[in-house]
Formats: structure tokens, C-alpha cells, sequence
């Protein structure tokens, strides 16, 4: 499943330079307050204070069905129950998921920056075991990136290498979903549509822009399509076939 994000509110901040120089090794869980209801089911989204994370969360707030736990390594999310690294093992994961009574795992985390060898325990280890513990589990696991995972993994440029590496490792698992964002749109810095679309055919995948205006797309996040990815974990959660 592909998907266009976009929304101009964040309701968490991005995770800031200092934080991604100092290499911040954990992340932390805090409880969404909104939305809690009785029989809400419990989501976990990591990588909540990036922009692909905290712009989720925004939507799947919205449908009024979930119960929001997120992590990130951000010092602008208070730790309220759990503190997560990427160094967890799968027994404590486990534990994690027990605790939390988790219904729904989404995993929007990513290091780009740093050593590759840091980039790789990041991007590939700590999904890779995620997902696998998710399945063991029984919980849903979906794997997000966006269309930086998409560059030529023969470029120099270890945050698409490690994000493609993780994606065929996760597909090993019959019951993990894996959702890739076609674009991000917006007004920040420039991206030309026919690079993204030679970009795909290499990579073997489609992008879809009858929707847009112009040749030029902008990296920011796209409101529709995030309320239909919130729709999607909603009605994998109520048991529908969403394939």
C-alpha cells in the first residue's frame, strides 16, 4: 500500500539537530491522552517526534478509535511509562507489548544521520527485530518510510541503503504490512517529479501525481492520504481485509 502524507499541524515536534548530533541511543513512551476510550484500541508509533511520525499520529487521533502510545528520542516527549532502545532484545519487547496491551504497531523511527554501522542497528537491526517479535506476537506491524528510502541503494548513501535492507527483511513476514510513501509534498525545499519517476521505474515501483499541480513537488505531508492510512490501521484493527 502507498500513501501521500500531508497536513500543515504537528502535533509533536521534530526531533532537533543537537539531539541527532549527540546520537541519542534511546526513546521514550509516553500515552496518548486523546482519544481514550474504553474499548479503544491501543496503538504504538515510533519515531513520533519526526515529521513522518508526529504527522500520523495527527490523523489517527482524528478517527477517535485509537489509544496513542508513541516513542521517540526527542527530549520534547516526557517519558511516561517505558524507555525503548534500539539495543532492546526480543524478550524485553515482548515485555513491552505485554505491558502495554498493544493491538497495532507502527514503526516511522530512522537514523540518517551518524556512522553507517549506527545507521544500520537503527534502520535495519531494531525493526528487523520488531517485526519479527510483532509476529511472534500476533500484534500488526507496519513499517513507514519515506521517498528517502528511495534512492538508489547504489549511491553513497547509507540511510536508503539501511532503509531498503530492512524492508526485504521484514518481508519475510506473512503478517507485517508494508506501506512506502509514493511522495511527501509541501513547500520546504524542491524535488523534480520526473527524477522521483525515473527514480521509481528503477527501483520498480510506481508514483501517482494526478492529483498535483505543476512539475514540482515540495516535501511536507498530505491530509487526505493521511487520514486514509488512519482508516487503514483502523479497519486492520477491526478485523477487515485490508489487502
Amino acid at each position: 500500500m502507498s500513501s501521500i502524507i500531508n497536513s500543515r499541524s504537528s502535533v509533536l515536534t521534530r526531533i532537533s539537530q543537537n539531539i541527532a548530533a549527540n546520537k541519542a541511543k534511546y526513546i521514550e513512551v509516553s500515552r496518548g491522552t486523546v482519544n481514550s476510550q474504553k474499548c479503544a484500541r491501543r496503538v504504538m508509533i515510533t519515531g513520533a517526534s519526526g515529521r513522518l511520525g508526529g504527522e500520523f499520529i495527527s490523523a489517527l487521533n482524528q478517527t477517535r478509535k485509537v489509544e496513542v502510545f508513541s516513542t521517540s528520542r526527542s527530549s520534547a516527549l516526557k517519558p511516561d511509562q517505558i524507555q525503548i532502545t534500539f539495543k532492546e532484545n526480543e524478550s524485553q519487547l515482548k515485555k513491552i507489548i505485554e505491558v502495554n496491551k498493544l493491538d497495532c504497531i507502527v514503526n516511522c523511527a530512522a537514523q540518517s544521520t551518524g556512522s553507517y554501522e549506527e545507521m544500520y542497528h537503527s534502520n535495519v537491526t531494531f525493526p528487523t527485530t520488531l517485526a519479527k517479535v510483532s509476529e511472534e506476537m500476533g500484534v500488526p506491524f507496519i513499517q513507514m518510510s519515506s521517498t528517502a528510502a528511495l534512492y538508489p541503494v547504489s549511491c553513497e548513501c547509507g540511510y536508503a541503503f539501511t532503509k531498503k535492507q530492512a524492508e526485504e527483511n521484514i518481508m519475510q513476514y506473512a503478517n507485517s504490512k508494508l506501506i512506502r510513501l509514493d511522495a511527501l509534498i509541501g513547500c520546504d525545499s524542491k524535488l523534480d517529479i520526473g527524477y522521483l519517476a525515473k527514480m521509481g521505474k528503477y527501483l520498480g515501483l510506481s508514483f501517482h501525481f494526478d492529483d498535483l499541480q505543476g512539475s514540482i513537488i515540495q516535501p511536507t505531508l498530505y491530509e487526505s492520504a493521511s487520514r486514509a492510512m488512519a482508516r487503514y490501521i483502523v479497519g486492520l484493527l477491526d478485523g477487515k481485509d485490508m489487502t
